[in-house]
């Protein structure tokens, strides 16, 4: 039997051995897409840090973790915005207790998104606020050469400038972005850049490049079990094969988006799955298939309560209707 030690620093170790494992598990469940299980297994985890012997940057890990999970699950399901946002900014002060930079641009990361996503989710506040969040992010991230964390911030940044409509820098910040990733094998971070350039080069009309960006992107995510956003993946790669006219692939991608955000229980992409899946009946004159997708979209999107997904789905069944 292992005999117990009277170190407090031994306890101190044995508190950090359990909060990074728990913190790894979590992010295992996110990548699987099984955001409840990675909430439930943080908040066991939350319940330790009262303990004095934990250290305050093994803390500050744990809140990141745990603003991570709920930050994406606001993205996905609408839901806990208040607890996602208050969550990122209580690690803000953590790190800032302890004078954790590190800590405080991972923060200030999480505080940007929910930011974003409010505005994308729900049409509230604005993207300046999320703007800044990432430049402060960016700046932290450049003084410690954080290569992972510049190119994060460098991606979401040009989100905002996508969002805004400021295509070129956009372009130019997803480029720097890329560039980081590829050069320091950041696989992730690569395959959202990659993404949302795809996007921007589609728009312009190169839609052999777009492909090409969006099934690297694709390939990466699987390579790497990043399973939660393969459905949207998906999605982007049938629309490109759509602009190209060969509804055939995109066909393919669109189900298969469905299949995996049916699988994992997504309904966000379900919705964009579904409407996608409905454009290509009626391609096909299949107005009955195409109504009844169409519909189904429209109720899962009444339940998310996301107002520009009910609207879009709300303007399919109109057209159809008014035929």
């Amino acid at each position: 039997m292992m005999q117990p030690t009277n170190s407090s620093h031994s306890i101190a170790d044995h508190f950090t051995s359990v909060i990074y494992s728990l913190c790894e598990i979590a992010e295992l469940y996110y990548y699987l897409a099984k955001l409840d299980e990675a909430v439930n297994v943080l908040q066991t985890g939350l319940q330790l840090t009262s303990a004095k012997e934990v250290h305050l940057r093994d803390r500050v890990k744990l809140t990141l973790q745990y603003g991570r999970v709920l930050v994406a699950n606001y993205f996905l399901s609408n839901k806990d915005f208040d607890l996602a946002l208050a969550t990122s900014l209580e690690a803000k002060q953590l790190a800032e207790t302890i004078h954790y930079e590190k800590g405080t641009a991972d923060a200030l990361s999480l505080i940007g998104q929910a930011h974003y996503y409010k505005m994308l989710n729900a049409g509230e506040g604005d993207y300046e606020e999320a703007f800044t969040c990432f430049q402060q992010a960016l700046k932290i991230r450049e003084k410690l050469r954080d290569t992972r964390g510049i190119s994060e911030a460098l991606f979401y940044r040009g989100l905002t400038y996508e969002r805004r409509g400021l295509l070129d820098d956009a372009h130019e910040s997803y480029t720097e972005s890329l560039q980081f990733a590829d050069l320091y094998n950041h696989k992730l971070e690569k395959s959202y850049a990659l993404r949302h350039l795809a996007g921007l080069v589609a728009d312009r009309g190169d839609l052999d490049a777009a492909l090409n960006y969006a099934l690297t992107s694709l390939a990466l995510r699987e390579e790497i079990g990043f399973r939660v956003y393969l459905p949207h993946s998906h999605i982007l790669v049938g629309d490109i094969y759509l602009e190209r006219e060969d509804s055939e692939n995109a066909l393919i991608n669109y189900l298969n988006a469905q299949g995996l955000a049916e699988e994992m229980g997504i309904k966000n992409a379900l919705i964009h799955s579904l409407l996608a899946i409905g454009n290509i009946q009626l391609l096909q004159d299949d107005k009955v298939q195409a109504r009844e997708n169409f519909q189904h979209a429209h109720t899962l999107a009444q339940e998310l309560g996301i107002p520009y997904v009910i609207e879009e789905a709300a303007k399919k069944l109109s057209a159809l209707q008014a035929e």
